[in-house]
């Protein structure tokens, strides 16, 4: 079911797109939810986002492909060494930090030896 859209907001807003539903959001929604520890952005703020960009599709893919690379990544990590991993992963990925981050130097955590304890 589509809902209808106010096409005056979405150029009123720089938006190129109207509010995803349907696939697109699933899978907005599973980003968000992998990223919610270290990258604790609103649906509005996600959706915001993939809006502005002219290939939303392609941008969706590529940080659902992200956000499942960096689950499997940090596996067994604590909460700051997922942090670190988050920011390291995005600079490798994107080219840039994350907005909001701190770090000045790169550290690579390692994945936790599961056999170590």
């Amino acid at each position: 079911m589509v809902e209808h859209v106010d096409l005056t907001d979405v150029q009123k807003f720089g938006y190129r797109h109207p509010p995803f539903f349907g696939a697109m959001l699933h899978d907005i929604l599973h980003i968000k939810a992998i990223l919610e520890p270290v990258y604790p952005l609103t649906l509005d703020q996600w959706q915001d986002r993939f809006r502005r960009v002219r290939y939303a599709g392609k941008e969706i893919r590529r940080w659902l492909e992200f956000a499942e690379a960096y689950r499997d990544y940090t596996d067994g990590m604590s909460l700051d060494e997922c942090k670190q991993a988050f920011e390291n992963l995005h600079l490798m990925t994107f080219g840039t930090r994350p907005i909001g981050s701190d770090s000045i130097e790169p550290q690579i955590p390692t994945p936790r030896d599961k056999n170590e304890y």
